[in-house]
């Protein structure tokens, strides 16, 4: 009983006073406005009208400000969690090119960990799924590479990735009009033969 009273009896009732009061308010207004002189009506009546106008532009800009704002400092948390995800993924594809060792499993793990957590607060639904896409992928292609000593489905792997990035570009606000290849051809010279 407490929820639908805070749910729909509170609610409604605070709408009802406040239609009462409005109406109360404003047949004293037009009351007092017919009783004195037509000149000053009019000049009463377009100056209320001049000020009902600025007060809601007011509140209207003001609310989407807010939601500007907010919307802002999502994309900002978005961004960093983003980048960690491309820091991870060229620490490990560019380790060798660099000269440094690439991350151990563990540290792999510790990464994706925090990535994944930050990702179930700030990542859209798209990049939850494409993530996850992509680590189920990683980690067959891993398996595989630990039982048969080759990598199997690298292709997939790679697409996969890509998709990841498409579907970060996109939430950040890049138009989608790049095609399947033209982020892996950044980092992969050979990526034709994986196109096919």
């Amino acid at each position: 009983m407490s929820k639908l009273l805070e749910s729909v009896v509170l609610p409604l009732a605070i709408v009802v006073a406040s239609a009462v009061l409005l109406w109360f308010v404003f047949s004293r207004l037009f009351e007092l406005m017919f009783s004195l002189n037509s000149d000053l009506v009019s000049a009463v009546f377009i100056a209320s009208i001049a000020g009902l106008v600025s007060i809601a532009t007011v509140v209207i800009s003001k609310r989407y400000e807010g939601k500007a704002m907010a919307v802002s400092a999502l994309r900002e948390k978005k961004a960093q969690v983003y980048e960690e995800i491309i820091c991870t993924i060229f620490d490990i594809f560019f380790a060798e090119k660099r000269g440094t060792d690439a991350p151990t499993e563990e540290e792999i793990i510790s990464r994706l960990t925090r990535i994944t957590e930050k990702l179930t607060i700030w990542g859209s639904n798209e990049i939850v799924v494409e993530f996850g896409k992509f680590r189920e992928i990683s980690a067959r292609i891993t398996k595989d590479s630990k039982e048969n000593s080759a990598y199997s489905n690298v292709n997939e792997g790679i697409f996969a990735m890509e998709n990841l990035m498409f579907a970060m570009r996109k939430d950040l606000g890049h138009s989608n009009s790049l095609k399947q290849g033209n982020i892996l051809r950044l980092f992969i010279n050979d990526v034709d033969k994986y196109l096919k």
